[in-house]
């Protein structure tokens, strides 16, 4: 019996903390200063780093900056925003991230501001970190220390969305059905079903086992 409560409010705790992920509104992309692809600009070895971007355009509203930065094991990222010398917003996200970009939280600016420099250091890395952008004007490359990289890092801008992750579910389904044999909005549909069934299962094997 203690067994089957245990299982239970497993699920149940596990089943809370799906809907409140879900219930979550994803940020989304307000502007960005490149609209194409990015590739490898530079690749960073262990050891700290930074590089300052100007020409940039801050938007009112924008509660987090994404640099497009890969690293297996991200270090930690500091962001700061200057226009004329003057911070207008910072952030920092910790070591750990991991991908091709990775999310700072800014302080929102109450009005768009042009012509800023964006400045970003980054910590102690364990292995390398890209930098993912695109060939730009000599004004519009990162600079670090006294060289530039050759290029400009691609930046989105991003703020709070509106509608939660349970709004988009038939959007995602039908994301995760392109490019498939069998595509279709019900491959999601399948998967879940075979999880659940897994779960199922598994929940029926072990309380078997526990009447033993």
């Amino acid at each position: 019996m203690q067994a089957r409560l245990t299982l239970a409010a497993g699920l149940i705790l596990v089943a809370i903390a799906v809907g409140a992920v879900l219930s979550q509104s994803p940020d989304r992309r307000i502007a960005t200063n490149w609209h194409a692809t990015p590739y490898f600009l530079a690749i960073t070895t262990a050891g700290d780093g930074a590089g300052c971007q100007g020409g940039e355009l801050l938007p009112a509203g924008a509660s987090a900056m994404r640099l497009s930065l890969t690293s297996q094991v991200g270090p930690r990222v500091s962001v700061r925003a200057l226009s004329d010398g003057r911070v207008l917003t910072r952030g920092a996200h910790a070591a750990g991230w991991t991908g091709y970009g990775v999310t700072v939280a800014l302080h929102p600016v109450p009005r768009t501001a042009s012509k800023v420099t964006v400045c970003f250091s980054i910590g102690h890395a364990v292995g390398a970190v890209g930098v993912l952008g695109a060939h730009a004007p000599p004004a519009r490359s990162v600079i670090s220390g006294a060289n530039s990289i050759g290029g400009a890092i691609r930046i989105d801008y991003l703020q709070p969305g509106q509608r939660s992750w349970w709004s988009r579910a038939t959007a995602v389904a039908r994301r995760m059905g392109l490019g498939r044999a069998w595509a279709g909005t019900w491959v999601a549909g399948f998967v879940l079903a075979l999880m659940a069934s897994a779960v199922a299962l598994m929940s029926r094997l072990v309380i078997r086992e526990q009447v033993r």
